[in-house]
């Protein structure tokens, strides 16, 4: 065999037929799926817990420019504190803060992502059916403005508690559940927010 015939001959075999590159994808594309499966529900997970914390530091946030507005805080301008649908509703809308101020001032919705439906205000977490309140609670002999908040997913309540409260069990530190989040989909969380002076 010459020099040239044994090189023509490298060249017909040189590279993968049809059928290994059919394989070759096929096999590719499962571990992409595979992959892609695993990393990305966790991502998921981490943005719903990311976007509790954006909405709880947000609330937060709310409560102290009301004040810093108003020098009242939600619940004392609230014509039913007691109600804290009524409480969180002085924060987005004018006509529940208007009944308690007289109409004096100037309203803004320092909240824009709520609005009160009825009587209601949902939250977007989980279905989007869970509601959220303000109220107060004492807590270590400080009273606190407490955001509630129904129906939120227990995984991102936990991710959101890890990060929030560095590891502190869901009874304890500025985010807590109702529950135990272990034993349900959705827990009840209250958000100990600005401390009341």
């Amino acid at each position: 065999m010459s020099y040239s015939s044994f090189k023509q001959n490298l060249r017909r075999q040189a590279g993968y037929t049809i059928d290994q590159t059919i394989l070759i994808v096929a096999v590719i594309a499962i571990l992409v799926t595979m992959i892609i499966g695993s990393v990305g529900w966790d991502l998921l997970t981490r943005a719903g817990s990311t976007k509790l914390q954006s909405h709880l530091v947000q609330f937060e946030n709310a409560t102290g420019s009301f004040f810093a507005q108003y020098n009242l805080w939600p619940h004392q301008a609230s014509a039913t504190p007691a109600d804290t649908t009524v409480t969180f509703s002085t924060l987005i809308l004018e006509t529940a803060l208007q009944a308690a101020l007289q109409g004096s001032g100037n309203f803004r919705n320092y909240l824009q992502g709520y609005r009160n439906d009825g009587g209601t205000v949902n939250h977007p977490f989980g279905a989007g059916t869970g509601t959220v309140g303000l109220t107060t609670a004492v807590d270590a002999g400080q009273t606190f403005m407490v955001f509630e908040m129904t129906g939120v997913p227990s995984d991102e309540f936990e991710s959101a508690d890890e990060a929030m409260d560095n590891g502190a069990d869901w009874q304890t530190g500025r985010l807590r559940a109702a529950t135990d989040p272990a034993l349900t989909a959705t827990i009840t969380l209250r958000y100990f927010a600005n401390v009341v002076q």
